[in-house]
Order: C-alpha cells, then structure tokens, then sequence
C-alpha cells in the first residue's frame, strides 16, 4: 500500500486582484501597459485568468499600481453593488463608475478583514414587499423597529452604525454619483456615499439606500420608484409631516419646514405634492420658484459624520495595539495608500473623471 503524499499548498494568484488594483487607480489596460512595457494583449489575458504573470511582470505591475506583491494573491472577489447602476446617471463615464466600485470593493475587503474577530449585536431587518404591500408601510415598521419617536430622524448616520451599517463619505468628484451599497461578508452593509453632497442629498440618498437593503432582493424595474416612497415614508412619516406641510404656501415656508426635517426644500415640495396637499399648479409655481435654487439652496444641512469605521480602527490601534505597520500588512496596501483611503482629510482616492 502507497502512502499519501502531501503536497505543500501553493498560494495562487488572483486575476481579480489585478483588475481591481487598475481600476482603483483610475487606469486603463492601455495605460498600464504604457507604465509596465507589458503588452496589452498580455495584459488582458491575466486579467482574464488565462495566462499567469511572471516574478518580472507582477514586480513591474506591483510597481505601477502601488500595491505590494501580496495584494495579488488575496483570496478576494469584486462584487457588484445591491443594485447596480443605482442613482448613477447615464451622464457618469464608465471609468469613473468602475474606479468608485473598485474603491468600495477594496473598502469593502479591508473591512471583512478587520471583522473577523466581531460579531454585529444589531442587525439592519430584511422585508419583503409581499407580505406587507406597500414601501411606505415597510418604511413604519422599520421606524418602529428602530423605536423612532415621531418626527424627524435626529442623525440618521448614528442611527445606521448603531446597527452595524458601515458608512463611507467618498470623493466621488462628481455628483452625478449619490451613492451605492456593497454586501460585506454575506451580510455587512456597506453604503458609499458622495462627500461633495449637502447634508439634505446625503440623508436621502442615505434613506433610498436603505430601501433597497431592506426590500430588494431582486432588481426589478420599479426598485427606484419603491426605495424612493420607502425613503420619503421612513424620513417624513405622512402622519408627522402633513400638519407641517398644510401650513407651508410659500418657498420660505418650505425652507423653515427644512430646518426641522433635514430634507431639501426641493424634496419637501415634491413630498406635498404626492401627498396631495397641493395641486399640481401649486405644485409647478413653487418648482418655478425653486429654479434659482437647484444647485445650492438657501438653507444648508449639516453634513452628518460617520464614526464607525474610525471606533473600528481605534480598537485595532489602542485595544489590540498594532501597530501602522502591521495593519498595512493584514491590509496588504502601502502606507501611502493606507493614508489616502483612511487618514487625510480627503477621505479617499479622487475619482477620475
């Protein structure tokens, strides 16, 4: 009888990897080849998992994307967001959507690096629209699982860590972009929202993600429509609001009723008139009104300041005491790339236009 031999388990590389770490930094095929003197054919055929770069090609492609070597032998997939192409306009270029996911899905690694030795004490509840019919009524219950009081939601960001919902403020650079969500770990959500948006577009865009986390499984052609009444509903629950909106004739009224809720004053009249609170003339002559106003309004929202991510790192560094070092090790990044998506003020990596 022959014995069993063992062979030693050889790491693999991770075509993935490498199409992950170009688009992070914003590059074609095209560029890297002009960076690396790799040709392009080359090139697409390791993106592809058909050829297997040589110690000469991954030290040249290590260099040109600033990622160590380690970083291509990870094993890490890309995964598309809940709901793809959500509030992406047709106007936002293929490479800078492709570069804001590649961000996130990089985000997204390092964090399920980072949670393996955690558990979520809360959790964000899934619901299905065929058994309770309506968004609007998913948006109560999910107002009573919270034990929200009525009225508006005082920081909805706090509220959403709260229950293990990890929140990215990214320099998106344009605003055609509002934002999107990754699954982390089969269950940890992971929304990216655009830095540049007032607090009034983040707390909605905010709301409308968190409709499709709860409600959508699968995309059908209705899931913006549906998140859209479950984040009106959940921000300005009809019974709480309508008092305030019948006492609301004029712009500068709408402007007050901004200030308590946080909604812009855009949102807040679009929200009377679905409600049915004003005619669809009322409704033309305040938009009419509020045509100066599309690119800043008058009121302004204070941007609300995620801290889960940083309590997260905190731990690492002064409970678990490592060092910088050691977790641009477990992270498999450069230091300098550490600092880009997690220490500057710039709150990430610029996304190409």
């Amino acid at each position: 009888m022959t014995g069993i031999r063992l062979v030693a388990n050889e790491r693999q590389f991770n075509h993935e990897m490498l199409s992950l770490a170009r688009k992070v930094q914003g590059l074609t095929q095209t560029d890297l080849h002009q960076k690396t003197g790799i040709s392009q054919a080359h090139l697409s055929k390791i993106e592809q998992g058909i050829q297997l770069p040589t110690d000469e090609h991954l030290e040249q492609l290590s260099s040109a994307l600033g990622f160590p070597v380690n970083f291509f032998f990870q094993n890490n997939r890309c995964l598309p967001p809940i709901t793809p192409f959500h509030r992406k306009r047709t106007a936002l270029g293929k490479k800078s959507q492709e570069q804001a996911e590649a961000i996130a899905n990089l985000k997204r690694i390092h964090l399920e690096k980072l949670l393996t030795e955690f558990e979520a004490e809360r959790m964000i509840p899934k619901l299905e629209l065929d058994e309770f019919g309506t968004p609007e009524k998913i948006a109560q219950v999910v107002r009573s699982y919270f034990m929200l009081p009525r009225g508006p939601i005082d920081n909805l960001v706090a509220l959403l860590e709260n229950y293990g919902v990890f929140i990215f403020l990214e320099n998106f650079s344009s605003m055609q972009l509002a934002g999107f969500t990754l699954i982390g770990d089969g269950t940890t959500p992971i929304m990216f929202i655009n830095k540049n948006a007032p607090g009034d577009m983040e707390r909605l865009t905010i709301g409308h993600e968190l409709g499709h986390l709860i409600m959508h499984i699968i995309i059908t052609e209705n899931v913006e429509n549906e998140a859209w009444k479950f984040a009106t509903e959940f921000l300005m629950p009809k019974a709480d609001i309508i008092p305030d909106l019948r006492k609301a004739r004029r712009i500068v009224d709408y402007a007050d009723l901004k200030r308590k809720w946080k909604i812009s004053m855009a949102a807040l009249i679009r929200r009377a008139h679905e409600l049915k609170i004003i005619t669809d003339t009322q409704y033309r002559y305040l938009m009419q009104g509020m045509a100066s106003y599309r690119v800043k309004e008058p009121v302004q929202t204070s941007q609300e300041i995620p801290t889960l991510f940083d309590e997260l790192m905190s731990k690492y560094k002064n409970e678990y005491t490592y060092s910088p070092g050691e977790l641009t090790q477990i992270l498999n990044i450069h230091k300098a790339m550490f600092d880009d998506l997690y220490t500057k003020n710039t709150n990430g990596i610029k996304i190409v236009k």
